[in-house]
């Protein structure tokens, strides 16, 4: 059994326990003190993890996605179509991924608004980015990054990569950074979907974290990487020894991110030097950073750490 990474809302951890055979429980756990706060059993396999907006958590399955009163548990709605990637909730509207396929829901009782094909298998593992009225998602197998109108579905442009896309797209200042199966990180306009840089590593790229103009993120080549997000130029890079594919957290100038095979550890590196200042073994959920603390969990354990605040 195991947990998703989770969400924080209000003092309140929302996570998943699945238990393969006999169903999936849906936690929250008091952020102060670990205690159970309600639980509630679902027949549902989930995949990843709960998105939460408006004191709703909306949890992807393998049956649809379900929407859930962050209060008391109490379920809201459920669509009936599988959801392999976690949610985007803007303006009302939930943005889902599933096999093939991108949909626009209504938040507060799940209605299809629209859905758009993507003659490809949508990504299990990515989530779908919405900024300025457009849907960017990944369709891996036809190894496409799609942007869409968030109104109504239609397609805007696509970018064609040399391999699988399947991880979660990041905008920024009118800029697309996506990693990909190619060893490639991307930055795209956001408008045109035209290249304006990318960055080889060695191997698959992770999904990647834009904070204070450098875009951090991670590669099954073992490295993590600060890249400047205007040029696509190192500016530094750190060796775990180990595949690092986790989306990575930063705050406060220090960058917090996890391997996630064979020996998983926790690393704290500086954001502006790639210094190691800390590392904790066993945890290899991606980091969740509020209110100063960080949360992952990993296994069937939930661990909470304290941020750093740099001299």
């Amino acid at each position: 059994m195991g947990y998703a990474y989770p969400v924080v809302l209000n003092g309140v951890i929302y996570t998943y326990q699945d238990y393969i055979l006999y169903g999936t429980t849906v936690n929250a756990i008091n952020v102060v003190n670990g205690d159970i706060i309600w639980q509630k059993r679902d027949w549902e396999t989930i995949f990843t993890p709960p998105t939460d907006i408006n004191n709703v958590i909306y949890v992807p399955n393998d049956r649809g996605i379900t929407a859930w009163n962050a209060k008391d548990g109490t379920k809201i709605w459920h669509q009936y179509k599988p959801s392999y990637a976690p949610p985007a909730v803007v303006n009302g509207v939930v943005y889902t991924v599933t096999t093939g396929v991108v949909f626009a829901l209504k938040a507060k009782d799940g209605i299809e608004l629209w859905n758009y094909t993507t003659n490809s298998y949508s990504s299990m593992s990515s989530s779908p980015a919405v900024a300025n009225g457009v849907v960017y998602t990944s369709s891996d197998r036809n190894q496409k990054v799609c942007a869409l109108d968030a109104k109504n579905g239609s397609l805007l442009w696509t970018f064609k990569t040399a391999g699988i896309v399947n991880t979660t797209p990041v905008v920024a200042n009118g800029i697309i950074y996506i990693g990909s199966d190619d060893h490639n990180l991307y930055a795209l306009n956001a408008k045109t979907g035209k290249e304006i840089w990318h960055y080889q590593t060695g191997g698959k790229v992770g999904s990647p974290t834009v904070e204070y103009g450098v875009v951090y993120v991670g590669s099954n080549d073992q490295n993590i990487y600060a890249i400047n997000a205007n040029t696509g130029k190192k500016i530094w890079t750190y060796n775990t020894n180990n595949n690092v594919i986790n989306k990575p957290a930063i705050a406060n100038g220090v960058v917090y991110i996890t391997t996630n095979y064979g020996d998983p550890t926790f690393y704290a590196l500086s954001a502006a030097t790639g210094e190691k200042l800390w590392t904790h073994p066993g945890a290899y959920g991606p980091p969740i950073i509020t209110d100063n603390k960080i949360y992952i969990t990993s296994g069937s354990n939930v661990y909470a750490f304290s941020t750093i605040t740099p001299q």
